[in-house]
């Protein structure tokens, strides 16, 4: 996932283990954008279409990474293209050892995103969390106990970078066997584990436990 290559979020997870925020609680994740050409293949459900596999991984994985941990269940709605059966907006609760993380994406709304974790101590703010169309400066705001709604009391800026030149470089030290962090097929796996139960979550209109999902099945 190129979003992990952003510099942001080792700063986030260095924020956390420094208990800047105190335990994290909740996680409210969102990201939207229109999709205007009806060829695209996010409108074919043999291609994989749709809100969920398109853009909905990158929240449910950057739940399960500000975490550390994995979900035990989710609730989730849809609606879906009458036309195709994609589904173009999606909501869905997890439910996570230690807290929640609720997450709405949409292909056919405004353009919007945002990552907002609320600790026990204080927040984190993600102003720019996911796509980037062109390489931008982008912010953290951190709150505590004395901010006022949502008012930051610290701020951390990142200049531009493109993503996917970083995942590119991270890939091609990986080939070369050089030092770098990766992450193995099982946290993909993991990933597609929490889309598969709340596409059946979705189906059946009711809490749905998650399932762990071996890459060797």
């Amino acid at each position: 996932v190129m979003i992990r290559n952003h510099p942001q979020w080792s700063s986030i997870l260095e924020l956390i283990a420094a208990n800047t925020i105190g335990t994290p609680q909740s996680i409210q994740l969102a990201y939207a954008y229109r999709e205007k050409n009806r060829n695209d293949y996010r409108y074919k459900p043999e291609m994989g279409g749709g809100a969920v596999y398109d853009i909905g991984s990158y929240s449910i994985a950057i739940a399960r990474l500000i975490f550390g941990d994995e979900p035990n269940g989710v609730l989730a709605t849809l609606v879906r293209d009458e036309n195709t059966g994609v589904d173009v907006l999606a909501s869905a609760i997890l439910d996570f050892p230690t807290g929640h993380a609720t997450l709405t994406v949409a292909t056919e709304s405004t353009t919007y995103q945002h990552v907002h974790v609320l600790g026990d101590r204080g927040w984190i703010r993600v102003e720019f969390p996911f796509a980037h169309p062109q390489p931008t400066r982008c912010h953290l705001y951190i709150g505590d106990a004395s901010s006022v709604g949502n008012f930051h009391c610290q701020e951390i800026a990142f200049d531009p970078i493109n993503q996917y030149t970083l995942q590119a470089d991270r890939f091609s030290l990986a080939i070369q066997d050089r030092s770098v962090a990766t992450w193995p097929l099982e946290n993909a796996a993991a990933n597609m584990a929490v889309i598969d139960a709340l596409f059946e979550s979705a189906r059946c209109r009711q809490w749905t436990p998650i399932t762990k999902t071996s890459i060797n099945a």
